[in-house]
């Protein structure tokens, strides 16, 4: 209407008329009454889209706050754990709070970030959402920091119900073997030499835990290190410990000095005639069960197991001969006219013990040489047989009568060379150790070397035959692939292989391959 009412009054015979005039003032106010229409219009469509976004993040923020309190009203409980069990169970599920709370936090952001774009469009309740968008963000980081400082606090009371209960465990220790000690444990020992090796056994079990009460010294340390606050609970609690611990030793000490100083004397000689007795046996031992009759492995191994016991034995038996100085030592004091007796007797034990550690290490010395060459033989025996084993499946005739055979054969074949390249370092190792023992010189030299030369002499004919076997088969599937293929072209199948194969190949053989080992390809 307004294009049609322009052309109307667009004719310039029109200017003066003042109908024309009239309908030109009709026009422009048609025009400007349809703009204010539309301004109006597009003030309503913004107010109506700004009110519809306070409401979404009305929604949004209130959900947010929801979140907020949840986690405010969990962060309000905080508890103290009061043992071990408690403050890791605790600590697991603030942990857990922690993992929900980063997961809401997406939905924090969403709010946050839809509020800051609503305010940068000049949204006319700017002020209000900034407003709210800040409480919950400072909600939020205050609930973080919280969470974290409750964490942080209980994994503090962790370290210190752990420090606690190692304490605990040490005393319960302490008091158990302060009552052992108060107590006359060694009754059935039948001569005082037992109950003087019964007495070191607990004052070594007593001297080993010491490094259990420097461990809990450390950790209580370390803790008042990082936290001095806890000052009062820790420190009492490691004076308790070392004065338990002090007085076990003192104790255990005084129940020594009051058992056997009645009776040093008898304690002394029937230490002495203990490692006399043994060093006796181990002789008799060395002599009964002589290397040089050892004709296998297995026998070597076992007496090479004696042999490791007989040296824990010793080092027991060492650490007696090294306590009769102190022995020998408290009895001059006692027996001060019996002196040269007791150290000529302290030095004839100490001259037997002595003497019988070099034929001992020589005896180890010698087996473990047996050892190693029984090792050997058997190794090379063992690996003769398995190049045997391979030798039959790379000289057997049997190359396949079809196709598909012919394949079977190419796979094994396949998994048969990786065995042997696998099996090449073995024999290597095994050729090695021969060498080790010809140049330590042993008189059976000569027969190792021809071992060595044997086994890899086989090894290698192994391989030749094994390539010799491979090749064959491949003649063989050639021939019955030609066949195949010959046969499928005659029947003019469209799905063979060999159609489908570039032109060089479209011309097949029509004779049989020369030297083909297969009757199939005639």
């Amino acid at each position: 209407m307004m294009e049609y009412g322009e052309k109307v009054t667009a004719d310039p015979s029109t200017f003066d008329d003042p109908q024309y005039m009239f309908l030109r003032e009709r026009l422009k106010a048609l025009r400007d009454g349809w703009e204010e229409v539309h301004q109006m219009w597009e003030n309503r469509q913004q107010l109506l889209s700004q009110s519809l976004n306070l409401q979404m993040f009305n929604r949004d923020a209130k959900q947010a706050e929801v979140l907020l309190s949840q986690q405010e009203h969990l962060l309000s409980k905080d508890e103290t754990p009061s043992n071990l069990e408690q403050a890791e169970s605790l600590i697991k599920k603030h942990e857990a709070l922690l993992t929900t709370m980063e997961a809401n936090d997406d939905k924090v952001n969403g709010v946050l970030q839809f509020a800051q774009r609503l305010c940068s469009e000049q949204h006319f309740a700017s002020d209000k959402i900034s407003r709210k968008a800040d409480d919950i963000s400072e909600r939020r980081n205050v609930n973080h920091e919280l969470a974290l400082a409750q964490l942080e606090k209980l994994k503090d009371q962790l370290l210190l119900h752990q420090f606690l209960q190692d304490c605990e465990e040490l005393n319960d220790w302490i008091q158990e073997k302060n009552v052992l000690v108060q107590e006359d444990t060694y009754r059935s020992a039948k001569t005082i030499h037992s109950k003087w090796t019964r007495h070191q056994a607990f004052e070594s079990e007593i001297e080993s835990n010491k490094e259990r009460l420097d461990r809990v010294k450390e950790s209580g340390e370390e803790l008042l290190k990082n936290k001095p606050e806890m000052s009062e609970l820790i420190r009492p609690k490691i004076q308790e410990l070392e004065e338990g611990f002090d007085a076990l030793q003192r104790n255990t000490k005084e129940k020594g000095e009051r058992i056997f100083d009645a009776k040093r004397a008898d304690l002394y000689e029937q230490s002495c005639d203990d490692i006399d007795s043994f060093v006796m046996d181990l002789e008799r031992q060395i002599e009964t069960e002589p290397v040089e009759g050892l004709d296998n492995l297995t026998s070597v191994t076992i007496l090479m197991q004696k042999q490791q016991m007989i040296e824990t034995q010793m080092q027991v038996k060492s650490q007696q001969v090294s306590e009769l100085d102190d022995q020998a030592e408290k009895l001059v004091k006692m027996e001060p006219e019996k002196k040269e007796e007791i150290e000529a007797k302290k030095v004839e034990v100490s001259k037997k013990f002595e003497r019988v550690m070099a034929p001992l290490e020589a005896r180890k010395k010698e087996l473990v040489q047996k050892k190693q060459i029984f090792q050997f033989m058997r190794d090379v025996e063992d690996e003769n047989i398995w190049v045997e084993e391979k030798m039959n499946l790379v000289t057997s005739e049997d190359y396949g009568d079809s196709l598909q055979a012919v394949n079977m054969l190419i796979k094994k074949n396949q998994t048969l060379k990786g065995e042997i390249d696998n099996h090449g370092p073995i024999i290597e190792r095994v050729c090695e150790d021969g060498k080790i023992l010809i140049e330590s010189g042993h008189p059976d030299s000569e027969q190792f070397q021809r071992d060595i030369d044997d086994l890899k002499e086989k090894l290698q004919h192994l391989k030749v035959r094994y390539l010799l076997k491979r090749f064959i088969v491949m003649e063989f599937f050639n021939c019955f692939a030609i066949n195949f293929c010959r046969k499928c072209w005659k029947s003019g199948g469209r799905s063979c292989w060999c159609r489908r194969r570039p032109s060089s190949s479209s011309s097949m053989p029509t004779k049989p391959r020369s030297g083909c080992p297969s009757k199939s390809c005639t």
